[in-house]
């Protein structure tokens, strides 16, 4: 859930995209990038940066098994390496 649905803020797409695009890479990353909503607002952002860092910084660097690097370790390798990359 988006920090402006749990406040009370104004609510606009830009919102629900950022929404959907956090639920993906919760899935793909096998845990919760976003535990806090209210209380720790500093502690979900800064989970969600980390995740967000990592991918850029081993995207940058031309690192050939990034993407199995930041995937969920229980998949195994059962997955589709270009459909993860996209969704990253």
């Amino acid at each position: 859930m988006a920090l402006e649905w749990a406040l009370n803020l104004s609510i606009t797409a830009k919102v629900d995209v950022f929404s959907y695009g956090v639920v993906l890479l919760e899935i793909l990353k096998g845990i919760r990038l976003s535990n806090r909503v209210v209380e720790n607002s500093e502690e979900e952002e800064a989970e969600l940066k980390r995740f967000v860092k990592v991918a850029k910084r081993k995207i940058q660097c031309g690192e050939d098994q990034w993407i199995e690097d930041m995937l969920d370790p229980r998949l195994e390798g059962q997955f589709s390496r270009n459909q993860a990359a996209k969704m990253v």
